[in-house]
């Protein structure tokens, strides 16, 4: 913590220092990660998480869709 800014708030910290808040920051860094999973650059098939449309919706080529989890929860938890 910077004690000069200790008594401000926080979001009135973040932008004396030039900073935003963490749900921005895991938001792109989710952005980045879903890129990269798209692209290739890991060697994960990206099936495994999302479910790609190619209808061609709306003037995009492909609309991304990301996939339901499926979790035995409820056989073993009742």
């Amino acid at each position: 913590m910077v004690h000069v800014i200790a008594d401000l708030k926080y979001d009135d910290r973040l932008e004396r220092l030039g900073l935003v808040r963490l749900e921005h920051r895991r938001l792109r860094s989710d952005l980045i990660e879903t890129y990269k999973i798209l692209n290739g650059n890991y060697s994960i098939n990206r099936e495994l998480f999302f479910d790609i449309d190619v209808m061609g919706l709306r003037g995009h080529e492909s609309k991304l869709f990301k996939k339901k989890v499926q979790t035995r929860c409820q056989e073993i938890c009742l």
